[in-house]
């Protein structure tokens, strides 16, 4: 049965809506390219849902992301320059502050691998980086200070970045650098072993419990390899005195001929418990979800250059993962990996995220079930999950007929999860956390409090407040004076007279204006 804690499901059904135009920017900042789409009417919420994949990709585009604009929320779509998840965690910072100067609430957005990204970057903003530091840990995460979003949307997230990788690497190599050697009794493309094309795989106890032993075992081989060279680096005797590619035969996330649940579709084939599904005519009911996904082994893939996994060293022992020896997965469950030791893990990562959390599977590939892992692992009071029936993990439907426009579906449920009353738009927007007991002092004792210097807790934007009524603030240009109106609201007026006109919230010594949080000094 669907566990005790389950938050009641706030969206009953997703509405139709037409899409609209939209108006799309480019804009580059240090570390990365940014689109912009907002609807070309006009932004009617002070909300960005933004991105950022991580994958090095020429292609700026992003179908999703540019839907949600066209139902109305303004969204942004970063590709950073650099592979390596730190470097890609500090670009998506610059990235915030970008935001910040554009919209008062922030939402992230991660599909995929930029699901790890975006938790990861969303779990070190809020608790720093201590819990990828530890003694333990090979190569201990460098101390990073990031600005937090205001909530967080894992769309069909996959296990983490590195998960994955630890999923494609082919156990039968005879040797590691070399892909083309492999050892029969452990290939999983061997029909001897119980490999079928279309969807007839059938791989027994005997076969999954060798399989995986020795897949963990390179890969624990493959982190002492790296650990290795990361010596002669420190020592001067690597191949460059800072970091050296790292690069995996057979081993990319893409490499499906060893995941065997990608041929043998008994594993990972339904939810342990009922959640709710999203179906084409936008009614949702709540059930024991069961994967539509077909069979998605590519044996042909395995010895090649593109089944290569590239990393770094560095980068690979930064996102090392923990797996037990006895690490397994069934029909309904994958055990024995320790999700919170890797930072690319968005169900290790949102047990050290509060802010709002939507979490969606799409139920025509194998990654739909980790929404149900990170729902059960959030530490957020505001979260919610759904799965979207019959699409596929780029959002495309695998039977248009049957089951509709996935993507366009997904989009509006999304819009109407950002525009629940009292998530976004209204408390949280202005920094307040749902549940948070408010109440809006008198004009004049706020303007009392806002009287001083205040310093932004994530940068280095500065408010000052006169109790004469002269004011200096990093985003308010040509604003020299202030006043507190009768209704709470942060009334700027330049040399001319003209006036601006601002929310706020002040919580002890903290204020939020403008998207900026400052601390009072």
């Amino acid at each position: 049965m669907t566990p005790a804690s389950i938050v009641p499901h706030p969206i009953r059904s997703v509405v139709p809506h037409d899409p609209a135009p939209i108006r799309t920017t480019y804009h580059r900042i240090d570390g990365a390219n940014i689109l912009l789409h907002e609807p070309a009417g006009g932004r009617r919420h002070d909300l960005l849902f933004v991105s950022m994949h991580g994958g090095l990709s020429p292609n700026l585009r992003s179908a999703f992301l540019e839907r949600v604009a066209a139902h109305g929320i303004a969204t942004a779509f970063c590709v950073p320059d650099s592979s390596s998840f730190v470097d890609q965690f500090r670009a998506m910072d610059r990235c915030m502050a970008f935001f910040r100067d554009r919209a008062g609430t922030v939402v992230l957005m991660g599909q995929s691998r930029g699901a790890g990204l975006m938790s990861g970057y969303q779990n070190i903003a809020e608790n720093g980086a201590a819990a990828f530091q530890g003694p333990e840990r090979r190569l201990p995460l460098p101390d990073l200070d990031l600005r937090p979003a205001d909530g967080i949307a894992l769309l069909d997230a996959n296990f983490g970045f590195t998960v994955m990788h630890l999923l494609s690497l082919n156990p039968a190599l005879t040797r590691e650098w070399r892909a083309t050697r492999v050892d029969p009794t452990l290939d999983a493309a061997n029909p001897e072993n119980g490999y079928a094309p279309d969807a007839g795989a059938y791989y027994d106890d005997d076969f999954r419990g060798r399989f995986l032993a020795a897949q963990r075992g390179r890969y624990l081989g493959l982190l002492d390899e790296a650990e290795r060279r990361l010596g002669q680096i420190v020592r001067g005797d690597g191949t460059y005195s800072d970091n050296e590619p790292f690069i995996v035969p057979d081993g990319i996330g893409i490499n499906n001929s060893p995941k065997l649940f990608a041929g043998d579709l008994r594993y990972l084939s339904h939810t342990k418990h009922p959640w709710p599904q999203l179906h084409r005519d936008g009614s949702i009911t709540t059930e024991v979800v069961r994967s539509v996904r077909v069979d998605e082994n590519n044996p042909a893939l395995a010895g090649t250059m593109r089944s290569g996994f590239v990393s770094t060293v560095r980068d690979y022992l930064w996102t090392e993962v923990r797996v037990d020896p006895d690490w397994d997965y069934g029909e309904d469950h994958l055990i024995g990996v320790d999700f919170a030791s890797c930072v690319t893990s968005a169900p290790g990562n949102v047990a050290g995220i509060t802010v709002p959390s939507l979490f969606t599977g799409h139920t025509a590939g194998y990654e739909y079930i980790a929404a149900e892992w990170e729902y059960e692992r959030s530490a957020s009071a505001d979260r919610t999950i759904v799965f979207t029936e019959g699409a596929t993990h780029g959002w495309t439907p695998i039977d248009a007929e049957r089951f509709g426009d996935t993507l366009d579906l997904e989009a509006r449920l999304v819009v109407q999860w950002l525009l629940t009353d009292g998530r976004f738009t209204a408390s949280t927007a202005r920094g307040v956390a749902p549940g948070d007991d408010v109440t809006m002092p008198a004009a004049e004792d706020l303007r009392a409090r806002l009287v001083g210097t205040w310093t932004e807790v994530y940068g280095t934007a500065t408010a000052r407040f006169a109790a004469s009524g002269q004011s200096e603030v990093s985003l308010a240009v040509e604003a020299t004076r202030w006043r507190v109106d009768d209704d709470g609201l942060l009334r700027f007026a330049d040399r001319y007279g003209a006036e601006s006109v601002d929310r706020f919230v002040l919580k002890g010594d903290e204020l939020l204006l403008r998207g900026v949080r400052y601390a009072h000094d």
